[in-house]
């Protein structure tokens, strides 16, 4: 709103050079304007912002924010007939707009007895599809908001399509205004892209062989099983190469067959021929004019013997570095291995195998001395020993001797045990007589606690 004041001060500082009302400029806020007025219009909430914030920091005279001024007192070549229109999102009175609206710069209401009041007026609310089944949609937007809901093609029957191909659809309303059908998954394997077309897929690329492409063809001395080969070919398909191909072969061996054969020698006319096997790949002379060829004898691919034991991951399952060497040959084992490369892993392996072989030994012997020595004491314990007396029912003592001895050299608790066991059975039996001795002297007699142990 202007005051009479304001205009009679500032009419005769026009600039005629500044931009119309349809022009966003830097506002200037002049008398008791603010920027939530109906003077002013915003593209977005960001720059009402920056008006406000304009507003305050340099007391009500500018602001940050770019916007629409209707003022023919300020704002230059403005008219007020000058139209601007807003896009959804714009800010009018302060308040955000969610669709697109047309404006009209109106002058002062003489009428009303206002003066000096000019002001945007909305003339056009914006446009929209009227559809048959969905309703009224505004333009820039889609059948039941985003995510958009899927159309059928029955759906979209008597509407615009973006593509005939397509089986399902979006609805979306387009400037004009006009409702159109956006193809978002198609027929016969086409792909929809993002404007609603229905393409053919993208084939995937075929991988590359170390670098050979796919499909390309390299040639290369022959490995070794092909006998007496020259060049040899094969090609990259999708990341793995193709078997051998034979492309030529050594002198004199000429290809049959996929592999290279020596030319058959033939004896002389008079039948006077050596006789002789020539040794090389299965061709014979045999004499005269009756020469024969043997079929070659061909170098197979040396494939690898199963590994023994079968159950090699359960059989060596307590050791991890026999379990890994078996991995490890498994493994060269799938990749064109070698036979004597093959022979020197099996021997590496049966080494480690050897050794945890004994390890296992060793195990199973320890395991079985401790736990007899513990059976032993228990019986000991539990007074069931008739080994305390001799066939004749006297005293055995020798085997006390070697009882109490056996259990001090298990080096735990168990010395300790026996000897007191030893005691116990001793009152049990009626054998009182029994003491400890150190060198002929006795050190401890019937009632005495004392302890076995070893230094």
């Amino acid at each position: 709103m202007k005051k009479l004041l304001m205009f009679l001060c500032c009419v005769f500082a026009i600039n005629s050079a500044w931009a119309g009302c349809n022009s966003p400029v830097t506002l200037s806020f002049q008398g008791n304007q603010d920027p939530d007025d109906n003077e002013f219009l915003y593209e977005n909430k960001t720059m009402f912002d920056l008006a406000v914030r304009g507003h305050k920091n340099t007391r009500n005279t500018s602001g940050d924010g770019l916007g629409y001024e209707c003022d023919s007192a300020f704002s230059g070549s403005c008219s007020t007939s000058d139209k601007v229109t807003m896009p959804a999102g714009h800010v009018f009175n302060g308040r955000i707009v969610n669709k697109r609206v047309t404006y009209e710069c109106r002058g002062p209401n003489s009428l009303a007895g206002v003066y000096f009041d000019d002001r945007w007026v909305a003339i056009d609310e914006g446009e929209y599809c009227d559809t048959r089944g969905f309703g009224q949609i505004a333009v820039g937007s889609c059948v039941g908001g985003k995510p958009c809901r899927s159309l059928s093609k029955t759906d979209c029957s008597g509407y615009e399509v973006s593509d005939a191909n397509g089986t399902e659809y979006q609805g979306w309303c387009r400037s004009g205004p006009k409702f159109i059908c956006v193809a978002t998954k198609c027929d016969h394997g086409l792909v929809a892209d993002a404007n609603g077309r229905c393409n053919q897929p993208v084939q995937p690329q075929k991988k590359s062989c170390n670098g050979t492409p796919h499909g390309q063809t390299k040639t290369e001395t022959c490995p070794s099983f092909i006998l007496n080969g020259s060049l040899c070919k094969r090609t990259c398909n999708d990341g793995k190469w193709s078997d051998w191909a034979l492309v030529s072969c050594k002198n004199p061996y000429l290809p049959k067959n996929g592999i290279c054969v020596k030319p058959l020698i033939v004896g002389d006319s008079n039948g006077g021929g050596n006789g002789n096997n020539n040794g090389d790949s299965g061709n014979v002379n045999i004499g005269g004019d009756n020469a024969v060829q043997l079929p070659p004898v061909v170098e197979q691919p040396f494939s690898c013997p199963e590994l023994t034991p079968s159950d090699w991951r359960t059989a060596y399952a307590s050791c991890a570095d026999v379990i890994a060497a078996y991995e490890a040959l498994e493994e060269y084992c799938a990749n064109e291995p070698s036979e004597n490369e093959f022979r020197s892993r099996r021997n590496a392996l049966a080494s480690l195998r050897n050794a945890c072989s004994d390890k296992q030994r060793r195990i199973t012997e320890s395991t079985a001395k401790i736990s007899g020595l513990g059976d032993k004491l228990k019986d000991i314990m539990s007074a069931k020993l008739s080994v305390w007396k001799t066939a004749e029912g006297n005293f055995n003592g020798a085997r006390l001797a070697s009882d109490s001895i056996a259990g001090v050299v298990l080096g735990t608790a168990g010395g300790l045990i026996t000897s007191t066991v030893v005691k116990k059975n001793q009152v049990k039996t009626g054998f009182e007589d029994v003491n400890c001795a150190v060198g002929g002297q006795n050190v401890a007699g019937w009632g005495d606690e004392f302890t076995v142990g070893i230094r």
